[in-house]
């Protein structure tokens, strides 16, 4: 690392992540302390991570008031950054660019601008009652003004996929040099193929694992699990209720997504306009092919009919259904060479090296 002071800067963990993932990895491999905002119960421990890290403040769980609270947390507290030769910042703690020393490095990896400030503004807002739309607008404006600012004092913009890189020049006009972020391809291996497929990705609006659950309830001959948790939870419980072919088992641990991502025939994972996305690589790494959508950073990764199936953007029930038929046991085990060559390509190592040259850059 040229001798730099390098300590790197995450907004707070909260889940078991790919962008949490990701952090956990870069700290490990550059022997970097981590700085947090806050860590979550059920979050990764850092300590198995074997990296040292800080919280500056404690767990907030509403949204708009775990902004503030990150906001305040990373701009004053952190005035000690001054004797760091390089900061590295992921995801949303940049208020803290402010506090270091004009000659340092500073690097933003970013998974993607706020969302819910920019790309995806007016989906949430479209679908708010008049009340709440007007305070949303204030708020969002408030963090647009902020995140601009404070932009302005980091040197380097990192991007996770080529998808971000094209949001972080449409929405703040800086140009950026993409980094794909590490995936875990000895964690994840072909273990067995069983009768079922797999979705683990939140259980959030952005997400459509309610599509999924609609589509595999017109499908009672294929078997579908469920791992994972979110805030649209009763309702895919409420939608499989009456689907025997459909198991929902909440959030596991590393091991068991482990097995049952190495024994599924397939993942499922079709989110909107998603930053990157991890979890098709994961399902790749073992060997398993990935039912995607044609949007975001799934562009960049999945191969139609290669080592996975992209669905059209917006994919309808039918579509979903469409999908699934295609990716027959048969055909997963025909693609199994293509997935995990595709999984080698981001592999940690790849990730690391990628890093440490843009933070030795002069």
């Amino acid at each position: 690392m040229n001798n730099k002071r390098l300590i790197i800067l995450h907004d707070y963990l909260q889940h078991k992540g790919g962008g949490e993932r990701l952090v956990l990895t870069l700290a490990r491999a550059l022997r970097s302390k981590l700085v947090v905002g806050f860590r979550s119960e059920g979050a990764f421990e850092p300590q198995e991570f074997g990296v040292e890290y800080e919280e500056l403040g404690q767990v907030v769980e509403y949204p708009g008031f775990r902004y503030l609270a990150i906001q305040w947390w990373f701009r004053h507290r952190t005035t000690w950054l001054k004797k760091y030769d390089a900061v590295v910042f992921s995801a949303n703690c940049i208020q803290a660019a402010r506090n270091c020393r004009t000659d340092a490095r500073t690097i933003f990896y970013c998974h993607t601008p706020i969302r819910n400030a920019y790309d995806l503004y007016e989906f949430y807002h479209s679908r708010m009652p008049w009340w709440k739309a007007y305070v949303y607008r204030i708020f969002c404006a408030y963090i647009r003004y902020n995140y601009e600012r404070d932009l302005k004092h980091i040197q380097v913009i990192v991007a996770n996929s080529k998808t971000i890189q094209e949001r972080i020049k449409k929405y703040l006009g800086r140009d950026s040099v993409v980094v794909y972020p590490p995936i875990d391809t000895k964690k994840f291996q072909w273990i067995d193929q069983k009768d079922y497929y797999v979705s683990y990705a939140r259980i959030d609006l952005v997400k459509r694992v309610t599509d999924i659950a609609e589509a595999f309830k017109q499908m009672p001959e294929k078997k579908l699990i469920i791992a994972s948790t979110g805030t649209e939870v009763e309702h895919v419980k409420e939608i499989i209720k009456d689907a025997p072919n459909i198991t929902y088992v909440g959030r596991v641990s590393d091991d068991e997504l482990k097995m049952l991502v190495g024994a599924c025939i397939a993942t499922i994972y079709i989110p909107k306009d998603e930053d990157f996305g991890m979890s098709p690589l994961e399902g790749m790494a073992a060997g398993k092919p990935c039912l995607g959508v044609a949007e975001g950073g799934l562009r960049e990764t999945i191969e139609h009919k290669k080592d996975g199936y992209l669905l059209p953007p917006n994919p309808s029930c039918d579509d979903i259904i469409r999908g699934v038929e295609y990716l027959t046991p048969e055909k997963c085990r025909e693609m199994r060479p293509f997935c995990e060559k595709k999984a080698d390509q981001f592999r940690e190592e790849v990730f690391v090296e990628n890093m440490k040259r843009i933070i030795d850059a002069s």
